[in-house]
């Protein structure tokens, strides 16, 4: 996560995913933040009891310059 993408949501963000290991919330949903290139990796760590639903891209560039990474898919996550 960049620091920009933190200081836009103005909040916290959870890190989900640590040396490797996805820890999956408790709750019955959540929201994900993935870069594209890491979009098949969540998909083949999360079990077939869950779902994942592209809702929208965020891209905070702000000039001519697009840097990849201040652009992510925002996803819903649920349990089936």
């Amino acid at each position: 996560m960049t620091p920009e993408l933190i200081w836009q949501y103005n909040g916290k963000i959870q890190n989900v995913y640590k040396n490797e290991q996805l820890k999956i919330p408790k709750e019955g949903s959540f929201g994900l933040l993935l870069m594209n290139k890491d979009t098949s990796i969540f998909k083949n760590k999360l079990s077939s009891n869950y779902t994942l639903e592209n809702l929208e891209t965020y891209n905070i560039n702000f000039g001519a310059k697009q840097k990849e990474r201040l652009i992510r898919q925002f996803y819903l996550v649920s349990k089936k």
